[in-house]
């Protein structure tokens, strides 16, 4: 049986959907990443000591509106030049919509300075010829 982990933030939607996020640069993607589906993130609420520390909080459940936590730096994603995620209609006979999704900066776009650097040079390069790879039909080739 493997370990559990509790979720450090909880960001809330207006339709009640939640977003999980284990540090402040995982709070502005997910602020960023919901944005762009059209559902943004209204508050962000802690569960645990190490989430009050990233919301600015000092207790745990108290809603923090979306665009009062601190701020860090954040650059575009130098994989997929700040796309985050494609969606692509689905295949012939499928129902469910392809998606793109770029494992650097989580699909949102935006990543901390320097976060590329913990891959390796011929991983980074695989994951920018992946992102940059020509799609026809709905299929990668």
């Amino acid at each position: 049986m493997g370990r559990s982990q509790t979720i450090h933030c909880i960001g809330v939607c207006e339709d009640g959907q939640l977003w999980y996020a284990m540090s402040r640069a995982e709070c502005w993607q997910m602020v960023k990443r919901a944005k762009s589906e059209g559902n943004p993130i209204l508050s962000w609420y802690a569960q645990t000591k190490t989430g009050c520390r990233i919301l600015g909080v000092d207790d745990k459940y108290i809603h923090v509106n979306a665009n009062r936590i601190p701020t860090i730096k954040m650059v575009a994603c130098p994989i997929c030049n700040g796309v985050g995620r494609e969606v692509k209609p689905p295949l012939p006979g499928e129902k469910i919509p392809q998606i793109k999704h770029c494992v650097v900066c989580n699909g949102s776009g935006i990543c901390r300075p320097n976060h590329w650097k913990k891959w390796d040079d011929w991983q980074i390069e695989s994951m920018r010829k992946e992102w940059q790879e020509d799609t026809t039909d709905g299929q990668t080739k």
